[in-house]
């Protein structure tokens, strides 16, 4: 699909794998938990690069829930609904939030063994986000600079982010805490998580339909590689252990 029908595509858009392969290099999500408003998840794809600084970034799809388990169940269904070819067999959809979360952690634990997950399995990885004391005004200055209309890079397609950023307070974005605006966050959860993918891919030629996450270090140790059986199989055990 060329980039201009790209843009203009409406935002209930039937997708098949096969266009998102050949569309996104990678799709991955993010996820803001439930607080003082429901919690909110936004899956995005990056289009192939062209070059190095290539970065174009469209909205999927998105979901709201006031209820942690149910915004967690949703978040699999776009994984599986959004999964593009080439991940292996237990290789979770990526999601950027809060991966230390222990009542997240305790739920996704449950869904991943529900019977006949083993292709929609769910993980979550903590966003840097977390540990900036100002994230706001990090989060302000990174969809600013993606969404600018003369170097436009981030497509909305009508998305509930983008009215939620109308509604940011400019003058009180330093003292804004995390779980004030969950669209806002879980939207520059996905594209800091895009952006930082673009600067790990593998360089020179590259299959499309293989694994986007084969060469990033950041989902290759301990249970997040995914990449096998036996990393699923650790990461229930450690869990085992860790209710016991």
């Amino acid at each position: 699909m060329e980039r201009e029908e790209l843009r203009n595509l409406p935002p209930d858009y039937a997708w098949t794998r096969e266009a998102l392969t050949d569309t996104f290099a990678v799709i991955m999500g993010g996820v803001a938990f439930p607080g003082r408003r429901p919690g909110f998840a936004v899956v995005a794809g990056l289009c192939h690069p062209n070059a190095k600084s290539d970065c174009e970034i469209h909205v999927l799809g998105e979901v709201e829930s006031p209820d942690l388990g149910e915004l967690l169940r949703a978040c699999r269904g776009l994984g599986a609904k959004y999964r593009r070819a080439g991940m292996l067999r237990n290789e979770p959809f990526r999601w950027f939030g809060n991966g230390k979360h222990v009542g997240a952690q305790d739920i996704i634990w449950r869904l991943n063994r529900e019977s006949g997950n083993q292709f929609d399995r769910l993980d979550i990885e903590s966003t840097v986000l977390l540990d900036d004391p100002t994230p706001y005004l990090t989060m302000f200055s990174l969809l600013s600079g993606f969404t600018r209309p003369e170097q436009k890079r981030l497509y909305l397609h009508g998305c509930t982010a983008a009215h939620a950023m109308n509604e940011l307070p400019p003058d009180e974005l330093a003292e804004t805490k995390l779980g004030e605006y969950p669209s806002v966050e879980a939207l520059a959860f996905v594209v800091g998580g895009l952006r930082e993918w673009l600067d790990y891919r593998p360089t020179g030629p590259v299959d499309r339909n293989a694994s986007p996450y084969g060469n990033w270090a950041r989902f290759n140790r301990g249970k997040n590689s995914g990449a096998s059986a036996a990393a699923a199989d650790a990461y229930e055990a450690e869990w085992e252990n860790h209710r016991r």
